[in-house]
């Protein structure tokens, strides 16, 4: 069965709001799913490059039009902030939440103007970021560290021409005091803490033309609350791109579910 976009919003929000399953549980199939990926060690794909993905950390596999949608986009406007800088000129870029790495390497790899930096609150997932980038030799060029967005030596007090966030959509019916397995974080942010503190800091780690895009779908998470935090914390909202990719929500037969890159803003005083 095939729902239309309205009606599978609708159902979504109807089995949380009621309490039938938390979120944990309605997320389960799709952390079943990675698991035996893991098992198998099922290398991903990515643009036509392979990565290797660790046990613990998010498989693209298991929704590879979202994958491709995201990595692209990004690649797209970091090619359009280089086409307008001197040949010279450096291009310094940070990705919060990084998982397997390959969204930093491919960044690394479209141009050697590209320093990169990327964080993860899981230490699976910087592992596994610095396996990609040695693996695809660009190891010099990515640094990844541990960090919950952004508390980590190597990044406190250093500013980036973009910052990208490809954040956990869910979130919204999980307390924000609520501990989770490490690979249960990539899809659930528990009280879309994760995103208040990402949009709380990010104007501090931003050149004064720097670029802030984050990844989302009003279908799975809260417009709602996204909204909210963002305007709390003085952005407006711009959205650049939009995709319907094929997702399998929790066992559901696979939607065409709507997701975007955003752009966020700072409003004017």
């Amino acid at each position: 069965m095939v729902l239309s976009s309205s009606s599978l919003q609708s159902l979504l929000a109807a089995v949380m709001s009621e309490h039938r399953v938390n979120e944990v549980d309605y997320h389960a199939h799709t952390t079943k799913e990675m698991r035996l990926l893991h098992e198998k060690r099922t290398p991903a794909m990515v643009l036509n490059k392979e990565f290797v993905i660790h046990k613990d950390v998010w498989h693209p596999n298991v929704c590879p039009d979202l994958v491709e949608y995201m990595c692209r986009e990004v690649l797209r406007l970091v090619e359009e902030e280089l086409a307008k800088r001197s040949a010279s000129a450096s291009y310094d870029f940070l990705e919060v939440g990084c998982g397997g790495g390959y969204t930093s390497v491919l960044v690394s790899l479209s141009s050697k103007k590209c320093r990169v930096w990327a964080t993860d609150i899981n230490e699976a997932a910087v592992a596994n970021t610095n396996e990609n980038a040695k693996l695809h030799g660009v190891e010099n060029r990515v640094k990844a560290v541990v960090a919950d967005v952004f508390n980590n030596d190597d990044i406190i007090g250093r500013k980036f021409d973009m910052i990208y966030w490809a954040s956990a959509w869910a979130g919204q019916y999980t307390d924000k005091e609520a501990q989770l397995d490490p690979l249960l974080y990539s899809l659930i942010d528990p009280g879309y803490r994760g995103l208040q503190r990402f949009l709380s800091d990010a104007g501090s780690y931003l050149k004064d033309k720097g670029r802030l895009l984050v990844c989302f779908s009003y279908m799975v998470g809260s417009e709602e609350l996204f909204k909210s935090i963002a305007h709390k914390n003085g952005w407006k909202l711009k959205i650049l791109s939009s995709e319907n990719v094929n997702l399998d929500i929790s066992g559901i037969e696979k939607q065409e579910t709507p997701v975007m890159i955003v752009e966020l803003l700072k409003k004017e005083a």
